[in-house]
């Protein structure tokens, strides 16, 4: 793991892996994740802790309290 990784807090998110079309058939059994976007994000980021692989998820909408 490197420096940088230590410094991204780690989530509970099963990873992403196999559900798009570059992974599509591939899996990855990590139910943790580094959060890559900041808290509140309207399009978190993460990337699994066991093989890397990199997912967005959009959230759209509006979070209370960001008037």
């Amino acid at each position: 793991m490197s420096l940088k990784e230590q410094e991204k807090e780690k989530v509970l998110m099963p990873c992403k892996r196999g559900s798009d079309q570059l992974t599509l058939g591939q899996t990855c059994d990590s139910k943790f994740a580094y959060r890559l976007s900041p808290q509140g994000s309207n399009v978190p980021a993460f990337k699994c802790c066991k093989c890397g692989h990199e997912w967005r998820v959009p959230v759209g909408g509006k979070f209370a309290g960001s008037d």
